[in-house]
């Protein structure tokens, strides 16, 4: 029985990853733009991490700030607002992130605008950004 959980849990773990791995993609966004989109988000993303020590937003449905592990971020990107909207993957413990991050053009430069909590371990989470 043991053996059948344990298979279960992988299977449904390996069918959410791919989920994830299947968000929205909008090809009218030129790759130069998600290009330069994606190097915002990462650099923002390694630059809290070294001035704070870990990835920290604030979990607004549960009222506390979270303290995340940055695993990828998604290939997908879409137009949102009058910026870009793309996800990426952290974690906590057991519990998987996927947190969105809005970037916007400001004076010449893509810059990280929002972000919040997308999904805990699959499940949508009110302050998500709707794409």
């Amino acid at each position: 029985m043991k053996q059948v959980v344990t298979a279960l849990a992988v299977f449904t773990f390996v069918v959410v990853s791919s989920m994830a791995a299947l968000a929205a993609d909008d090809a009218s966004i030129p790759e130069a733009v998600k290009d330069r989109a994606r190097t915002a988000m990462e650099e923002f993303i390694k630059h809290e991490v070294e001035v704070k020590g870990a990835f920290l937003l604030v979990d607004k449905d549960e009222n506390k700030t979270l303290s995340l592990n940055y695993d990828k971020l998604h290939k997908g990107m879409v137009k949102f607002q009058d910026g870009y909207l793309a996800c990426a993957d952290f974690n906590a413990g057991k519990s998987a992130y996927d947190i969105d991050f809005l970037v916007k053009e400001v004076g010449g430069h893509y810059r990280v605008v929002k972000a919040a909590v997308h999904s805990v371990d699959g499940k949508k989470r009110t302050g998500h950004m709707e794409r």
